[in-house]
């Protein structure tokens, strides 16, 4: 079964990674998912607008990166974002430029997940 783990480690970026025996997901295509979760949340708190978040989906596209992880469960990979405490990562506000932590809510959270999942 595939999941999908994000991580804060000290406000950086969620890093994110498939783990799938006999499927292999290479590292910068997970980090490329979790850059479209946290241009979503910058989006819904009002950081960046739609031209920020298209140009990055047109940018992550253009290097052949996925912007979606397709089909895994939105819920299940939610879950170890939540474990500890609610997350506070730094998003964008442009492309190449991050605002700074974010407060974000569990209900965003699991929102943005399920954003990169449909």
């Amino acid at each position: 079964m595939a999941f999908l783990e994000f991580k804060d480690i000290d406000r950086q970026p969620f890093h994110t990674r498939f783990h799938d025996p006999g499927t292999a997901v290479l590292h910068g295509e997970a980090l490329a998912v979790g850059m479209e979760a946290e241009a979503f949340l910058a989006r819904k708190l009002g950081w960046a607008d739609d031209e920020v978040v298209q140009g990055q989906n047109r940018m992550l596209k253009s290097f052949g990166l996925p912007t979606r992880a397709k089909g895994l469960p939105a819920e299940r990979l939610a879950a170890p974002l939540l474990a500890k405490a609610i997350p506070k990562p730094d998003l964008p506000d442009g492309i190449g430029h991050a605002k700074g932590p974010a407060p974000l809510t569990e209900e965003l959270l699991k929102e943005a997940v399920a954003a990169v999942t449909k």
